[in-house]
């Protein structure tokens, strides 16, 4: 479905709701920009009051953020990066105010400054409004220009996932916005062959760590990564996939939310009753 169609009006930030009234349904967007590419814009974690944005890389030239309030109060939002050695406050770009019901927009030019980073949302002076949040992230310059899409991404939680890595072109970016964080991130067999490698990193309270995954020893193929906290406080993650073309810095970045790979399985006990007449 063209999202134009739906309203007479151009408008260059919008937020797109999307329900059902019976099933179950998936949805995505894909945003085209003739001059700067296109990617696909997954869904934004459930509204919060704290948003965290991962993945932001060091030498973006454009960061966009696009906020919508879907409650029935006002936010007003303290804006914060958190990059490789601390959290700073973007200069001029302090707080954001989002009307209720409604779409707001900054753009923050280049606030990574060559330092990869992840942005923050918290409440400002008390405001528990809840929000959701994605980023326009835009590589490269003049006609040599690309784009991706960071939304805001719930926390690793027990476990997070993401298939399709390469031996090169990978950068996996932890943020723990709170507590520092110790975070184990396994690399799988390849597809084509090859051995797991696990390695841990510490991340820092309140900065990103982004690095080159590790790559299974003897790798044949794509592989997957798995990042899973050991102690501390709660992470956040994303992965960029990077490939340049005809001097176009070509980039995606996935979020890596919970994949909800373990359930709780019920005690049991054996009952020979069961096999009575």
């Amino acid at each position: 479905m063209l999202l134009s169609t739906l309203s007479a009006d151009s408008a260059e930030n919008v937020t797109v709701h999307v329900t059902t009234r019976t099933g179950r349904v998936g949805a995505v967007v894909q945003a085209v920009d003739e001059e700067a590419g296109s990617d696909w814009l997954a869904a934004s974690a459930d509204a919060s009051d704290t948003v965290v944005l991962p993945g932001i890389p060091a030498d973006a030239t454009s960061v966009h953020l696009v906020v919508f309030a879907p409650g029935e109060d006002d936010a007003d939002l303290k804006v914060r990066l958190a990059g490789r050695s601390g959290s700073i406050t973007p200069a001029g770009h302090e707080t954001l105010h989002v009307k209720a019901g409604m779409t707001a927009a900054v753009d923050l030019k280049d606030v990574t400054r060559g330092e990869e980073g992840s942005l923050l949302l918290s409440p400002a002076q008390g405001d528990l409004a809840p929000v959701v949040a994605a980023l326009r992230v835009v590589r490269g310059k003049g006609a040599a220009r690309e784009m991706a899409y960071i939304p805001a991404t719930g926390q690793v939680g027990e476990r997070a996932t993401v298939a399709d890595n390469r031996a090169g072109g990978s950068v996996l970016s932890l943020t723990a916005p709170g507590a520092t964080a110790e975070v184990e991130v396994t690399a799988s067999a390849g597809s084509g062959g090859g051995e797991p490698v696990v390695k841990k990193y510490t991340v820092k309270a309140g900065t990103t760590l982004a690095v080159k995954p590790p790559v299974p020893s003897g790798l044949k193929g794509s592989y997957a990564l798995t990042v899973e906290p050991r102690s501390g406080g709660p992470v956040h993650a994303s992965r960029a996939l990077e490939l340049p073309e005809d001097g176009i810095p070509m980039f995606t970045v996935q979020t890596m939310p919970d994949d909800r790979g373990t359930v709780l399985v019920p005690e049991a006990e054996q009952d020979l009753s069961v096999l009575d007449d």
